[in-house]
């Protein structure tokens, strides 16, 4: 009887013994596994050089081949807008925007490799000439871009090279006299134009 007993006990504690093995193994695989970056399907990034093009422009993308992109774009923050606006004697009040694209990587893991896409914004302007036409210029611009470039990853740390060009469309808003006398010249309060536009891309971001 107490042989039974015995070989019972230790029995119980063999499983015991070869259970908390292997949790501790699994748990060491988990910690040692680097797949999760890898596969991660969510990236947070900005283009490092849109302070000297067209502005911050943080974005979040989701999905791994065939991705969506979400971008916010404060664009009064950009160089190139702001001397855009200084040529035609203009200063920048405002400027914003945001859009939805869409990529498709050709790279063998999540969000790598060389990319094509595309995406479409809506901008807002407001820009004023108080020197020479004398009018606020209020506009929303839609801007669709095409996108290409190559996407690397480093752990959780990504980094892309790339270009986006387009046209900025203006789709509404209005020019409003600021003189006594109106605007200054018969064509100060006219429609706007289309401007193409290109971007330099070097993304710098984190895969989440």
């Amino acid at each position: 009887m107490v042989a039974s007993i015995s070989n019972l006990r230790l029995r119980r504690l063999s499983a015991g013994i070869l259970v908390g093995l292997a949790l501790a193994s699994a748990g060491a695989a988990r910690a040692d596994d680097p797949q999760p970056a890898a596969d991660s399907s969510t990236s947070l990034y900005l283009n490092a050089l849109g302070p000297l093009q067209f502005g911050l422009a943080p974005t979040l993308e989701l999905g791994r081949k065939t991705t969506v992109l979400l971008r916010l774009r404060a664009l009064n923050l950009g160089l190139a807008y702001q001397l855009l606006a200084k040529a035609d004697d203009e200063k920048v009040k405002l400027g914003l925007g945001g859009g939805v694209g869409v990529h498709t990587y050709f790279g063998s893991t999540p969000q790598h490799g060389f990319y094509l896409g595309g995406m479409g914004e809506l901008v807002y302007s407001d820009t004023e000439d108080d020197t020479d036409d004398l009018a606020r210029y209020q506009y929303v611009y839609a801007v669709p871009t095409f996108h290409t470039g190559y996407r690397w990853h480093a752990g959780s740390f990504l980094l892309g090279l790339g270009l986006e060009a387009g046209a900025a469309v203006p789709v509404s808003g209005e020019a409003k006299p600021i003189g006594p006398d109106g605007c200054a010249y018969s064509d100060s309060c006219g429609d706007p134009s289309t401007y193409a536009i290109g971007m330099l891309v070097f993304d710098v971001g984190w895969r989440l």
